[in-house]
C-alpha cells in the first residue's frame, strides 16, 4: 500500500482525492494477490483484502496518533471510502461478502 501513510497525512490532498488513492491501491492490491493463483471457490476469501484493510486500518490509526491531521479529515476520508460505488461487486472476507459500504 505504498504512499497511502503519506497521502493521509498531506494536506495539500482534498478528502476525496486520498479514498480514490485508497481504492486504486485496493483494487492494486487484490489483484496482484490475485495472480497466479489457481480459481478458487465461490465461498473462499478474496486474496490479498484481508491484509490491505488491516494494513489500511493500521495507517488511519497511526495517522490519527501521529500527526498533525484532524480527525474530523480521516472520517472524511472513511466516510467517502463507504460511498464509493461497488456496483453490485462484492469480495470475501472472513467468509463473508462485503464491500466499501460495510467499513466500520
Amino acid at each position: 500500500m505504498s504512499g497511502t501513510s503519506e497521502i493521509l497525512a498531506d494536506q495539500s490532498y482534498q478528502p476525496i482525492e486520498v479514498s480514490q488513492h485508497i481504492v486504486a491501491a485496493c483494487y492494486n492490491a487484490v489483484s496482484e494477490a490475485s495472480k497466479n493463483q489457481p480459481p478458487e471457490s465461490s465461498d473462499a476469501d478474496t486474496p490479498g483484502l484481508e491484509d490491505f484493510l488491516w494494513q489500511l486500518w493500521n495507517n488511519v490509526l497511526d495517522t490519527a496518533q501521529n500527526s498533525d491531521v484532524g480527525q474530523p479529515r480521516l472520517v472524511e476520508i472513511v466516510r467517502m471510502l463507504k460511498d464509493v460505488e461497488h456496483h453490485g461487486a462484492t469480495w470475501r472476507v472472513w467468509g463473508a461478502e462485503t464491500n466499501w459500504n460495510e467499513l466500520p
